[in-house]
């Protein structure tokens, strides 16, 4: 049964893999996030010092106030490149005119949808695990906690699952990498400004609404270290429509 999967796991993984536009992204990352990573340092120990200077107080908390800083942007970062990689799903695929030849095989709909789901798995363990070289590097100048530290990341990891399953339906529904690329961040974006609509409002009622479904409500909960089940299934949930959804437009081009 999950044969069929692998083996479009194992095709789609090299491809990823041996792309030079994955290994340009990953290298646009890598150069953002040393700058930015750079720049939290500088920021932390100067606020670090002029505490000091004020009181015999213990400095800040590395964590709240720099490791989690990093993920933010870590993350609004991988909204830009997930976009740019969606193409890579089905987008491609279509434009190579190989889709066709990938819906005549005997496999399903579901199975084609979690064999390129997995894909983007790997390619964002890949990311992140680049992207925690930078606040690992700490470690030779100071403790850092990392249970909270991984915990957060798994709560990142949650995050980017969304925009990922939201990348890989902008990928189903047309050929066009432009028009991938631009729905697939359109999407991304609205989620990521999905709550804006509390600022909009006076309601109480509306404004718990919006706060909501405010991912960064939810994504604050995995880097405080609070185990939140409403926020874990919030994604979770996100991620099971999108790829739902995701499923029934191969389908639907299966039986065109």
């Amino acid at each position: 049964m999950m044969g069929p999967v692998w083996a479009i796991v194992k095709k789609d993984a090299k491809g990823f893999f041996t792309s030079p536009m994955f290994y340009t992204l990953l290298g646009l990352c890598c150069c953002l996030w040393g700058v930015f990573f750079s720049v939290e340092v500088y920021t932390f120990v100067q606020q670090s010092y002029q505490l000091s200077l004020k009181s015999a107080q213990a400095g800040l908390n590395i964590h709240h106030n720099l490791v989690s800083s990093y993920l933010i942007i870590v993350h609004y970062v991988l909204v830009f490149i997930l976009s740019a990689l969606s193409i890579r799903f089905f987008a491609e695929e279509k434009k190579l005119k190989t889709f066709p030849i990938l819906l005549a095989g005997p496999i399903t709909s579901w199975q084609i949808v979690l064999a390129k789901w997995l894909v983007g798995v790997m390619i964002l363990f890949t990311l992140l695990g680049v992207s925690m070289v930078f606040p690992l590097s700490l470690l030779f100048f100071i403790p850092l906690p990392l249970e909270l530290f991984f915990y957060s990341y798994f709560g990142l990891f949650l995050v980017l699952c969304v925009y990922m399953t939201a990348s890989m339906f902008a990928s189903s529904v047309t050929e066009s990498l432009i028009v991938c690329v631009v729905f697939s961040l359109v999407l991304n974006i609205t989620f990521l400004l999905m709550g804006i609509g509390g600022e909009l409002t006076s309601s109480p009622a509306l404004q718990d609404f919006f706060r909501f479904l405010t991912f960064d409500q939810h994504f604050a909960n995995f880097r405080k270290g609070v185990f939140s089940l409403s926020s874990l299934l919030y994604f979770l949930s996100w991620s099971a429509v999108l790829g739902l959804i995701t499923e029934r437009v191969v389908e639907f081009h299966r039986w065109r």
